[in-house]
């Protein structure tokens, strides 16, 4: 698009390149989505890949959505759906976890069993009167020569007619079961949470034992082995390899279920999507927030959860430079587009300035764009939020000058530091004090200036907190007095969330390590008088940072 065409168009304080939620981004996700191989891999049923695991605003929803969008056979599971959070009302697990016995394969069960059920619903369109003449006649034209068949079928007839019924109602069923079935066998009431608790603790050794043998073997009840069976029927079942089924299971961060059992529905979704790799054309794939599958790893949910197996399914999503600009090239167009002309061609470098000054000194520069995605953690979220803010400053002009980049540049890291607070509230609760330790703050710290601000900080500490890192830290440093290993600790969790960049000859004494590059996660033994401490360019301006240099390297 030639410059005068560009001068004819004005930004509007109301236009925007689009929601910074996949949700509400429909009106640009679908025509400006980047692939960078991620969807290819996702699509190919044989590629183990199926755990798409990213930091907030990295597009883990917008790739399941697009590909929703690309496969007529997607399945969506919304958990809130599910009737999950029925499972943190009832008392019997409360009682269950009491006496040691782990309910993960009843929880895994319930997930293959939802899973199952949804695809065997739309691939035998259960809406139509005759699905279950569909099924029995498929069954019984096998089960003669394999015993799975007949195991399945045997399953299926179990559950009767509530099997076509919507997942809510088998999830309760399935609990209701099994509750009922402890009660008679044990002779234990799990009217209230307090019973439960009480009677869990009233209990000898002993009979703790036997409660977890009756346990075990009421909550199999052979179900597991029927629908492992039933797994097995499904790969025959879907045998037609133009007809690919795929479950997407998004929104695993939410409020869905009590947050002391998410973890646990979380780990047991994670083991059924590994077991239900032998279904050829079907697979399940899940978003997941890079501190759940964090903490998942570090847990760990049983002798079965093998950190190499787990990782092996993930897809971790990380973004290129070019990968960004192309982002946003496109949907700076697809605005143009839509108000101004519909053959336009106009990228992100149409309307920028060339270059931006950065430090005190006259060359200290870099191209615009560059500015721009040194103060992104690299993810499409951040770079959608920040050129809103931009436009929204820009209303009547046809291009970005830079003192406006720069004016947005403080609504948006101060966003930003909000943002990280949020994200990371399940590990890290107090990482708002971690935060405040950098204010007012120099861009780059030597290891012993860095000590000294822990230092400073923990001893002005009044203010006392329950729970987190950060009380941890002070307990220890009072007992202690080891500013220097509560510095190593800080520094290593700042470092996880991406906040400071470390450089040390313990670590190779090369580039800056940030996290969001895809570095392993910081060992703090590797710090000591020689390391060099950055900020993030992102919360310069969020944090009053003074005497800033750009040290992140976008590329």
């Amino acid at each position: 698009m030639s410059n005068g065409s560009v001068d004819s168009f004005k930004f509007r304080a109301t236009d925007t390149v689009g929601s910074p939620e996949a949700e509400e981004d429909g009106a640009f996700l679908h025509d400006c989505f980047v692939e960078s191989g991620y969807l290819e891999r996702l699509r190919d049923c044989g590629d183990p890949a199926r755990i798409v695991v990213g930091r907030t605003g990295s597009g883990k929803s917008a790739l399941l959505q697009r590909l929703q969008q690309l496969e007529s056979r997607a399945i969506v599971f919304k958990p809130e759906d599910l009737a999950f959070n029925y499972l943190a009302r009832v008392n019997v697990f409360t009682f269950l976890e009491g006496v040691g016995v782990s309910t993960d394969s009843f929880l895994r069960l319930l997930w293959k069993h939802a899973v199952i059920v949804e695809v065997l619903k739309r691939h035998f369109d259960a809406e139509s009167r005759g699905a279950w003449d569909k099924v029995w006649d498929f069954l019984r034209g096998r089960r003669d020569r394999n015993r799975s068949y007949a195991k399945a079928e045997e399953y299926l007839r179990e559950w009767g007619v509530t099997f076509w019924e919507e997942t809510e109602v088998r999830v309760k069923e399935a609990v209701d079961t099994v509750t009922k079935d402890l009660e008679a066998s044990l002779g234990v009431s799990f009217g209230s949470a307090e019973a439960a608790i009480k009677a869990a603790r009233n209990m000898k050794n002993e009979q703790k034992l036997e409660v977890k043998q009756r346990a075990r073997s009421i909550i199999d009840k052979g179900q597991v082995r029927r629908l492992s069976a039933l797994i097995d029927v499904l790969d025959d079942i879907l045998e037609d390899r133009q007809k690919r089924y795929f479950i997407l299971v998004d929104g695993l961060d939410g409020d869905w279920v009590a947050s002391e059992l998410q973890l646990r529905m979380i780990g047991a979704l994670v083991e059924a999507t590994r077991e239900f790799r032998s279904v050829q054309n079907a697979k399940i794939v899940v978003a997941l927030r890079a501190d759940i599958m964090d903490a998942l790893l570090r847990e760990g949910r049983g002798a079965g959860f093998q950190r190499e197996k787990i990782e092996g399914l993930c897809l971790n999503l990380r973004w290129s430079r070019d990968d960004l600009v192309c982002l946003v090239d496109r949907r700076i167009n697809k605005l143009v587009r839509r108000r101004y002309e519909k053959n336009a061609e106009v990228r992100w470098g149409d309307v920028m300035p060339a270059r931006i000054k950065y430090g005190a000194s006259r060359s200290e520069r870099q191209s615009a764009i560059d500015y721009v995605l040194a103060r992104t953690f690299l993810r499409p979220r951040d770079a959608i939020v920040f050129v809103n803010e931009v436009i929204a400053a820009s209303s009547g002009r046809a291009r970005f000058t830079a003192d406006i980049i720069r004016g947005a540049e403080l609504r948006y890291s101060q966003g930003r530091l909000r943002s990280l607070e949020d994200e990371w509230s399940r590990l890290y609760p107090n990482l708002g004090r971690m935060l405040e330790l950098l204010r007012a703050g120099p861009a780059r710290y030597g290891f012993d200036d860095f000590v000294k601000r822990v230092e400073d900080a923990l001893l002005s500490e009044t203010e006392g907190c329950s729970v987190g890192e950060w009380q941890s830290i002070v307990d220890v440093y009072m007992s202690d007095c080891d500013a220097r290993a509560a510095a190593r600790k800080i520094c290593a969790i700042l470092n996880r969330v991406a906040v400071l960049g470390v450089r040390s000859s313990k670590l190779g004494g090369g580039a800056v390590m940030w996290s969001i590059k895809g570095e392993p996660h910081l060992d703090a033994v590797a710090l000591d008088s020689d390391a060099k401490i950055y900020v993030h360019p992102a919360l310069w301006l969020g944090l009053a940072v003074s005497g800033a240099h750009d040290v992140f390297v976008t590329g």
